[in-house]
């Protein structure tokens, strides 16, 4: 049965989330705010309404998304865009200027260090790490790898503007051995917490199921016990005859789906009450 992941494994999973996330978001922001340096971004986002209209109707965007960039009051902010919006901007309006024959559906290579492969691997990485299962966390090795990937992305993205974030390394260095936040340690506890209960829940389960099939072996062992006094007995000719007859093949049945590979708990309850209309059936062809 699989067991939680370590606790070390749940905290380098918080920690790629913040690089990547809070660190994406703050140089991916910077990016298009210098891009919108000449050019205001509300205007560049009035000029490309269609396109974005376009992308909303394909849910792309969500309408939550979608009311930040036109919003009822006040004017758009970078500042209140995730990676994901911020992201999908860069590579959908054409403002910014990115290669518009770009794959965003193919993984790019190590050597391709384009500002469209480094935006496409701080996609990918969000995405990979809001999936993975709190079960499995990353180990040790994944860390190391995909934190030394999504680093270099971020200074690749850092280098392209006159303005970059000021001290991004120290950045990036406190989000891997900084001490985490209190909230932060806390929800690693809930997580544990929690996967902690339901793996009890589980076992329990399992436990409940071995002892279904316990009382079957039992109820068979009974059956068979109960045939073969029934045979002894030979009452009638027509009585051994149906024994004979309807016992092993019943029993075979039975004993098929108490052994069938991957059984489920619902066929261990069927194979009981098999057992037991099959004594009945049994006793009142004996009275």
């Amino acid at each position: 049965m699989a067991t939680a992941a370590p606790t070390n494994n749940r905290v380098y999973l918080y920690r790629l989330l913040t690089l990547n996330t809070d660190s994406g978001t703050l140089v991916v922001r910077n990016l298009i705010d210098e891009r919108c340096s000449n050019t205001p971004l509300t205007t560049v986002l009035a000029r490309e309404r269609r396109v974005i209209n376009n992308l909303r109707t394909k849910s792309k965007i969500t309408k939550v998304q979608f009311d930040l960039l036109y919003p009822q009051n006040g004017i758009p902010t970078t500042a209140d865009f995730d990676l994901t919006l911020a992201i999908c901007l860069l590579r959908s309006l054409k403002h910014f200027g990115l290669n518009p024959k770009y794959n965003w559906n193919v993984t790019p290579p190590p050597g391709d260090i384009s500002q469209e492969a480094d935006l496409y691997r701080l996609r990918m990485y969000r995405n990979e790490f809001a999936h993975i299962s709190s079960t499995v966390g990353i180990q040790e090795a994944d860390f190391v790898a995909k934190w030394d990937d999504i680093e270099r992305a971020l200074h690749r993205l850092n280098s392209l503007v006159q303005n970059p974030v000021k001290n991004l390394q120290q950045i990036i260095d406190d989000c891997k051995t900084g001490p985490l936040d209190p909230e932060a340690e806390n929800e690693i506890e809930k997580q544990i917490e929690k996967m902690q209960k339901m793996e009890g829940k589980l076992e329990e389960k399992v436990q409940n199921m071995e002892k279904g099939v316990a009382d079957v072996k039992e109820d068979i062992n009974t059956v068979s016990k109960r045939v073969d006094e029934l045979e002894k007995q030979k009452e009638s000719e027509g009585t051994q005859k149906a024994v004979r007859d309807e016992t092993p093949s019943l029993l075979q049945r039975l004993y098929r789906q108490l052994t069938y590979p991957k059984r489920k708990k619902g066929n261990v309850t069927s194979v009981i009450i098999n057992l037991k209309l099959f004594l009945i059936s049994v006793a009142h062809k004996q009275y």
